[in-house]
């Protein structure tokens, strides 16, 4: 199980790093233990919930300032992330035929 959800981490990592956002590293890493805690908590989603699967960062109190105080664009977090998928599907694409 530890393999699984280190590689899983990875992968949220990596595709977060896909994105480039003009985030910092500290804002990046909150991204990625909120998505890997979403994705591991079972039950109710709460951000104890979240933080309480981490193995690292388990403040709560810093997840959520994190999420209650920090100003989002979901639309540019968007744009980039259907900028990301549709150069992959248009590779794939090109690849297949």
């Amino acid at each position: 199980m530890p393999e699984i959800i280190i590689e899983q981490n990875q992968n949220i990592r990596n595709y977060i790093n896909v994105l480039q956002l003009p985030y910092s590293a500290a804002l990046n890493n909150h991204i990625i233990n909120m998505v890997s805690g979403i994705i591991t908590a079972e039950g109710n989603k709460t951000i104890s919930a979240i933080y309480r699967r981490l193995t690292s960062n388990r403040d709560r109190s810093t997840g959520s300032r994190f999420l209650s105080e920090y100003k989002w664009n979901n639309e540019y977090v968007d744009y980039k992330r259907i900028s990301i998928l549709s150069a992959r599907m248009l590779m794939n694409t090109t690849l297949v035929s």
